[in-house]
């Protein structure tokens, strides 16, 4: 059976901006409606795409859209979760700060369900275990979604507050756990710290910072079509394709990083630690500059230029140095 890849990114951003649009039949501000036309053409692109891909889900992206900022989700078809979580993100999307990946994986509910026992086992609280926060769900006060057709797209959440205890938590048993979950675990924990440390210098020194959540975006970049089916989602797992799964999750280079320029897996080509894989049912955004593909190499850890958006999806660039950071300085953000 063909195991899909599943991709998670996450970038950081202010529920309140966020939750400024679902509802709000029109009664925004001047800078609102204009974050607004970027969306709509983000929902338009992504439609083309899935157009593209002969990829119908009943309910049209901008249709979707519209739904949201009307205050209901109340399409009666198959797939309609399926295009309100993508127009839901699209608009996290608008008001966050650029994504950065957090992996790839074939069954990732499978492989974090299975690192959260490892976890449990060892003591970690069960309100910092990662499938818990991935699969959360939105926070409170968000608008409810019906859940997509195979479980993607879909949106998880973590405080930035939350960050550094459970990336603590994380390092505590680190050395205990199995082999085959470290590496993933250790990355997890270098991502968390660095986005506690980044919440906290931003919320010291930048006065106009107010992001206070970690999003995270679990997509699959083939979506499943009601018309045709999906052979590999509705395939029985069995024991085989379980230990398959984690594998492919806990070994990074046998993982086969999807949609590549020529379909190449991690193997055949140099690790880049942020890869992000190209999909075809992942258009870049009018107007929206994306750092995570169009084969750049993405910058590492510790180096991210540009990292925050301030309100209503404004650039901003802030960015603590680190030791031997010979960059310049920041730039202004009204330059």
């Amino acid at each position: 059976m063909a195991l899909r890849s599943h991709n998670i990114s996450y970038s950081t951003a202010d529920q309140a901006d966020v939750l400024a649009f679902p509802g709000s039949n029109g009664n925004l501000t001047a800078d609102q409606q204009r974050c607004l036309c970027n969306m709509r053409k983000a929902a338009r692109a992504r439609q083309d795409d899935l157009d593209h891909q002969g990829v119908g889900w009943g309910l049209p992206i901008p249709e979707a859209l519209d739904h949201l900022l009307a205050g209901h989700t109340s399409s009666a078809a198959e797939c309609a979760g399926n295009a309100y979580y993508c127009a839901l993100q699209i608009i996290i999307d608008r008001n966050a700060s650029d994504p950065y990946t957090l992996g790839a994986y074939s069954k990732p509910s499978t492989f974090f369900r299975l690192v959260d026992e490892e976890m449990r086992r060892l003591g970690v609280p069960d309100d910092l275990l990662p499938h818990g926060y991935l699969y959360g769900g939105l926070p409170a006060g968000f608008p409810h979604i019906p859940h997509s057709l195979d479980g993607y797209p879909t949106i998880g959440h973590l405080p930035l507050a939350r960050t550094k205890p459970a990336a603590d938590a994380y390092r505590a048993v680190l050395d205990r756990m199995d082999p085959d979950f470290r590496h993933d675990v250790q990355d997890l924990i270098e991502k968390l710290d660095f986005e506690h440390e980044e919440w906290q210098s931003a919320t010291r020194n930048v006065d106009w910072y107010t992001q206070d959540t970690l999003f995270f975006s679990l997509i699959c970049p083939t979506p499943p079509d009601p018309a045709g089916g999906d052979p590999a989602a509705q395939a029985p797992v069995t024991a085989e394709t379980v230990r398959a799964a984690v594998s492919c999750a806990c070994r990074r280079r046998r993982r086969i990083i999807c949609g590549g320029r020529h379909g190449e897996s991690a193997l055949n080509r140099p690790n880049r630690r942020n890869d992000v894989p190209r999909c075809a049912s992942l258009p870049q955004e009018p107007g929206r500059s994306q750092n995570n593909n169009h084969g750049r190499r993405l910058p590492l850890l510790g180096s991210r230029s540009g990292r925050h958006r301030g309100r209503l999806g404004q650039r901003r660039t802030h960015r603590r140095p680190r030791p031997g950071d010979t960059s310049t300085a920041p730039q202004n953000p009204s330059a």
